[in-house]
């Protein structure tokens, strides 16, 4: 049997080759159309190569298109994905692309692509993405509307740019889980890292287990952020963060309905507890803050009296337990 396929005399309206081992190659291929697990599986599979003037270009649904095709190294340059929508583990498992490769793919939605759905785990497990991200990663995906797990196992390094997000801006909705357990990554957080981020409602678990990070908390951080809801387990296990806690780190963000862990084991945080985290300046109230717990657990370093008034303006909060676990420096409790 050939380990290859040739689609030179075919005038393709629908394709899919999920499951086939036998297949290394895909020579000439011309194709417009669904991309929903279309190289599912395809173990073996190392290059797909574009007919003479032709393209790649899968439309509608990713949704493990190329899932576990972990001897992908051959990506066609004609690769069109500017009419996709959800792309939920797309590359998942394809673990020989590499940084260059994945700012293609980035580039190939043209700005119009990845426009809606889910896009979970979208290079999960591709290792051989490493190395720092560029700053225009994003440039040409303006539409893409989440980062859902988006680097699950890949192997990033250094500092992230400040400008990172500032394509997808119009556009982004969901930051959670984007770097969890991306302990390469170093330095500080820019403050303005999320900057004009309006529709984002969840940056929670975003920096779960970076350990590496080394960084204050900017002021205003999130001040940007108005639609932002979920916030749970943002900076759990940052051990690298350090100095206080802004007074004004949820002050723009009233919709906010759960922070629990959010700097649980971040030990290097020192000073007191300002009660003013949840005060905004137009003195409305945070209605729909009803999750606190653990918050500060294992914030060993803070110091100061018990902030009696942290929750005056959150007249719905249900669960603080383990809010202050562990902060033996805080006294009054």
């Amino acid at each position: 049997m050939p380990n290859y396929l040739d689609l030179g005399h075919f005038n393709l309206t629908s394709f899919s080759c999920s499951n086939n081992n036998a297949i290394e190659y895909i020579k000439n291929i011309d194709y417009d159309g669904n991309g929903n697990k279309t190289f599912f599986q395809c173990y073996n599979l190392i290059s797909i190569e574009c007919k003479q003037g032709g393209k790649l270009k899968l439309t509608g649904g990713l949704n493990q298109t190329f899932y576990n095709c972990n001897k992908l190294t051959g990506i066609p340059s004609k690769l069109d994905l500017s009419a996709s929508t959800s792309s939920s583990e797309a590359f998942a498992g394809c673990s020989k692309i590499t940084m260059a490769q994945a700012k293609m793919i980035m580039d190939s939605t043209k700005n119009t692509g990845l426009n809606s759905g889910e896009h979970w785990r979208f290079f999960n497990g591709c290792s051989n993405i490493q190395g720092e991200l560029p700053s225009n990663f994003f440039a040409n995906a303006q539409s893409l509307s989440g980062l859902y797990h988006f680097f699950s196992g890949c192997k990033l390094t250094g500092q992230l740019p400040a400008n990172l997000l500032q394509p997808i801006k119009n556009s982004v909705t969901s930051l959670q889980y984007a770097f969890t357990g991306q302990t390469g990554l170093d330095g500080s957080i820019s403050p303005n890292f999320f900057r004009d981020l309006s529709k984002v409602t969840a940056i929670n678990n975003m920096f779960d287990g970076c350990t590496n990070i080394v960084s204050q908390v900017p002021a205003e951080l999130f001040k940007d952020m108005p639609q932002l809801r979920n916030a749970w387990t943002m900076f759990s296990g940052c051990k690298g963060l350090y100095g206080k806690i802004p007074n004004d780190l949820f002050a723009y963000n009233t919709k906010l309905a759960d922070c629990s862990s959010f700097f649980n084991g971040c030990d290097g945080l020192n000073g007191d507890i300002p009660e003013t985290i949840f005060v905004n300046p137009s003195g409305q109230k945070y209605t729909n803050l009803t999750k606190i717990s653990a918050m500060f657990s294992g914030c060993s370093s803070l110091t100061g009296e018990f902030p009696v008034n942290l929750l005056m303006n959150c007249p719905n909060v249900v669960d603080v337990a383990s809010l202050f676990n562990g902060c033996s420096g805080i006294t009054g409790q």
